[in-house]
């Protein structure tokens, strides 16, 4: 009888243990890695993680591609910025592929820029984007002092712009007019700085990292995963590896962003 239970005791804890192993293989928890300092990654990024290329995935379809490139020293920084030399950048571009031009906005094409001061905070935040034939420009956000700075231009000619609060007040008077019912205040832009502040007080993210593992085409990678969340339930995944590059990012729509040595080479082939 004794004998019988130790039998018993021993099939249960190698069902325990292989279960556990199942789980911890296939079905990990990344709560159950130990954390890290979020600095500790970024300072591994901007040292040694180098230019990446990353394509952009929408159904298993290759929807367009970026490159994100973290520069310790300004390139060319921004007016507010240019006598800052303690500021590090991360630079991305990125444009939609062929397989997108069906889409509104096929030929779109982005690049810009987050400014981090020495602590690794956020600075400043610019955006610029053009869709050929139809409009181009940039959005320059400062955090400390707030300050909005932004231009749009269709062709050559200026249609928004920080610069000319004029025609900017005039532009969306007109819009407002067309859009009736859907009206736009024009003098939102004009009091923007103002509200930058409670914005970004709005939007802070609560940022985690854990050393642990994760999962890429069936592959198990050793690294680092930096967890965004913002405003409550909506969580941005970074994924880097232990030299600090970046591998992959998800949590946006339903895009997934992948180093591109992993996407699948039909995709690539295909395009």
């Amino acid at each position: 009888m004794i004998l019988r239970c130790i039998q018993i005791l021993i099939v249960l804890a190698w069902l325990g243990s292989t279960s556990v192993l199942i789980q911890r293989t296939y079905f990990p928890d990344e709560k159950r890695y130990p954390i890290v300092p979020v600095s500790d990654v970024l300072n591994l990024f901007f040292d040694q993680g180098g230019s990446t290329d990353l394509a952009i995935l929408q159904g298993g379809k290759l929807l367009g591609r970026m490159n994100v490139n973290p520069r310790s020293r300004l390139s060319n920084p921004p007016k507010p910025l240019q006598d800052n030399r303690d500021v590090r950048e991360v630079f991305f571009s990125g444009f939609l592929t062929e397989e997108a031009k069906s889409l509104q906005f096929g030929q779109l094409s982005w690049n810009g820029s987050f400014y981090l001061d020495d602590a690794l905070n956020l600075v400043a935040f610019k955006l610029g984007g053009r869709v050929p034939e139809l409009a181009n420009g940039y959005i320059l956000v400062m955090i400390d002092p707030p300050e909005l700075i932004y231009e749009i231009r269709q062709g050559r000619e200026v249609v928004l712009s920080s610069n000319v609060p004029e025609k900017t007040h005039d532009v969306l008077s007109q819009a407002s007019e067309m859009l009736g019912n859907s009206q736009l205040e024009p003098g939102f832009l004009e009091n923007a700085d103002e509200q930058i502040g409670p914005m970004i007080a709005l939007l802070k993210p609560q940022i985690e990292c854990r050393h642990g593992q994760f999962k890429m085409f069936g592959d198990r990678y050793d690294g680092f995963i930096v967890s965004v969340q913002v405003l409550g339930d909506w969580k941005l995944r970074l994924y880097f590896s232990e030299l600090g590059e970046l591998l992959k990012v998800d949590g946006i729509s339903d895009l997934l962003i992948l180093g591109e040595a992993f996407v699948p080479q039909d995709l690539t082939a295909s395009e």
